[in-house]
């Protein structure tokens, strides 16, 4: 496989690295709350609380993050996220070192957090754009976030897990608070010249994103199917620290080894999708991926030992990241660049801001008919899920064949 190229511009290689960086921290991070939150109660719901808390945010603040994307300098936004998001993770390594870390400081800094990532993560996913100096890269560069997505997924729960067990909670906060600074490092080196359209308006910019969002069958149908999978299938993996403990009799580091299976799976697709040449293939595959995730996710709690159990969680792990990056890259290519932060904050609002809402039903939904029947439910509502987005592809069609030579 040739080298991407993506990385061969000064901007993109700046900006994956600190990505990347960052997000190995914010996943030690994850695995260490959840663990906490599990040991201090010893609740799947307030797995499921916690999930919901630090997501919530995204699914009603993603849209004006959108629009101060559009509005302002990229750059300076996410350095600012960043740094607000250093702090937050301080005070819980203050917290939790000092002993006096409760349930209700993780659930507020959960809700901080996601305030955050509201404004970060659609200034991020629109930031490509301005990374590259070829349009035609553009698809490459939002694989490669994938990828940068699924690298620090397979590291960072690794490392936290294995923090989390040797040192405790407190130290694994304070690595990311060390991965946010060095990440906040490499963004002040970017030469991004996007000052943005100051004169946009909050009420106007965002009736204006969602006439676009919603005024074709195109964009609504990535919609409709990233909501539904975000809903119903993607809060399997608040579940994971019961499998941990009650199923496979393990501690963090069993944790991180599921979630890092989750990531290995994803890195897999990440190889599979940058092989890949033609635009028009994608609506299929994103098809296609949530069926196999379905599946996988029904096999999971059948599996007799975690060895094995690691399969279809790297299963459902690549899937996901198809079902992603498959919807992202072709929201980004069907948009103008005036609306693309209003756009990915859209999709990140039915993507991302979806998911609390499901981690907290299925929280609440296993605590009735067990984590084992929930993670199958999920599974079985992404295979319908798919099966009704296989209906709409029709509609792709016409529109993508003239973006075969863009892939």
């Amino acid at each position: 496989m040739q080298f991407p190229p993506a990385l061969r511009h000064r901007n993109y290689r700046i900006f994956f690295t600190g990505l990347v960086i960052s997000q190995i921290g914010v996943w030690m991070q994850t695995i260490a709350m959840s663990w906490l939150a599990y040991r201090l109660t010893g609740s799947v719901f307030m797995l499921g609380l916690v999930g919901f808390a630090s997501q919530i945010p995204v699914l009603f603040l993603a849209p004006v993050g959108g629009v101060l994307a559009d509005r302002f300098n990229r750059r300076k936004l996410m350095m600012t996220t960043q740094t607000v998001a250093l702090c937050q993770a301080s005070t819980l390594a203050v917290l939790t070192l000092t002993g006096i870390v409760q349930p209700w400081h993780l659930v507020a800094l959960s809700l901080l957090l996601g305030t955050i990532y509201a404004v970060d993560v659609p200034v991020r996913q629109s930031m490509s754009a301005h990374l590259i100096d070829d349009p035609k890269d553009l698809p490459n560069a939002i694989t490669m976030n994938g990828m940068s997505f699924n690298l620090s997924r397979l590291i960072g729960p690794a490392i936290g897990g294995a923090v989390v067990a040797a040192y405790g909670e407190g130290a694994c906060f304070t690595l990311n608070v060390m991965t946010y600074a060095i990440a906040i490092g490499f963004l002040s080196r970017l030469q991004v010249h996007s000052s943005g359209n100051r004169g946009l308006g909050l009420a106007g910019g965002l009736q204006e994103g969602f006439r676009f969002a919603f005024g074709r069958p195109e964009t609504r149908a990535l919609l409709a199917m990233s909501g539904a999978i975000a809903l119903t299938t993607l809060p399997y993996s608040v579940l994971l620290p019961y499998f941990a403990k009650n199923v496979f009799s393990g501690h963090a580091d069993t944790l991180g080894l599921l979630m890092s299976a989750m990531s290995f799976g994803g890195v897999g697709a990440v190889f599979y999708a940058l092989g890949r040449r033609t635009i028009p293939g994608v609506p299929p595959l994103i098809y296609r991926a949530a069926v196999v995730m379905g599946l996988a996710l029904i096999l999971f709690p059948l599996m007799p030992g975690l060895w094995l159990a690691v399969i279809p969680i790297a299963v459902a792990g690549g899937a996901t990241f198809l079902i992603g990056n498959g919807a992202s890259t072709l929201v980004q290519i069907m948009v103008p660049d005036a609306l693309r932060g209003r756009m990915m904050a859209i999709f990140t609002m039915f993507w991302f801001g979806m998911v609390p809402v499901g981690s907290l039903a299925v929280g609440a939904i296993a605590d009735v008919i067990g984590p084992e029947h929930a993670i199958a439910l999920c599974g079985w509502c992404c295979m319908v899920a798919g099966v009704l987005f296989r209906r709409t592809l029709p509609r792709f069609y016409s529109v993508l064949k003239p973006k075969v030579s863009d892939a």
